[in-house]
């Protein structure tokens, strides 16, 4: 594990999808915090960038200054190479609407959040969730007391597939994005983490959410049948 060093967080771009996906393609490969099997793609990734800045939501890195052989995950091969600034991207966390596709869910939002390997218990988590739960409450300050209706005017609603070299910044809202009201986060239950598992409900619970569902045996992967607890916490 790298010394303890400075982090900074900014607006991810996407100039940072292959060390992202690095940080990603590790989880898969080698723990159940992720119930994916397949690794991910450039493709697949430069998809979720879009349509996390399509509906308005915040992805953010943080990042530290590269130190050769840390600047790749290991057992990532062709991938995760320092960004063009030169710089590690140590985590990453973003807001995408809860099932986009029904639109009566348009003011809950479901996080992602995961940090390198290598740079656990060195506040990049607590700096990650600190920003991005800022950023989603931020959502409310201007907004009418009343919430808005889903907008129909399709020559001013936001492209569904913008180009991910947009110079749109990925953090801002658009005039038609809703207010946040509910945050969720399904968390793996891992067994092999802190206080088997639980602790990373226990870290979430820093930020207010709550436990309020267990879904027992429903993921399998490495051979063993996997819980996932929804965490929630009220923005209103």
């Amino acid at each position: 594990m790298p010394s303890k060093t400075a982090h900074t967080i900014r607006p991810a771009t996407p100039a940072d999808l292959p060390q992202i996906i690095a940080i990603m393609n590790h989880y898969i490969a080698h723990t159940v915090i992720s119930l994916r099997m397949d690794a991910l793609t450039l493709t697949d990734y430069e998809g979720i960038f879009s349509s996390v800045r399509a509906q308005g939501l915040p992805f953010f890195v943080t990042e530290t200054p590269s130190r050769g052989h840390e600047a790749q995950v290991t057992g990532e091969e062709g991938e995760g190479e320092e960004g063009e600034t030169g710089k590690k991207v140590t985590g990453f966390a973003y807001a995408h609407g809860f099932r986009p596709t029904y639109t009566g869910y348009r003011h809950t939002a479901e996080i992602t959040i995961y940090v390198h390997p290598s740079y656990h218990s060195q506040g990049v988590g607590t700096l990650l969730m600190d920003t991005l739960m800022g950023a989603l409450r931020a959502t409310n300050s201007s907004s009418s007391s009343s919430p808005p209706s889903p907008s129909t005017n399709s020559s001013t609603s936001p492209s569904p597939n913008p180009s991910p070299d947009s110079s749109t910044s990925p953090i801002d809202a658009n005039e038609h994005t809703p207010p946040i009201k509910q945050v969720l986060s399904l968390m793996s239950l891992n067994e092999d983490g802190p206080n088997g598992g639980w602790g990373l409900r226990d870290w979430y619970a820093r930020w207010g959410f709550e436990q309020i569902g267990h879904m027992k045996r429903v993921g399998y992967k490495f051979g063993r049948w996997v819980d996932v607890v929804m965490m929630q916490v009220s923005l209103e």
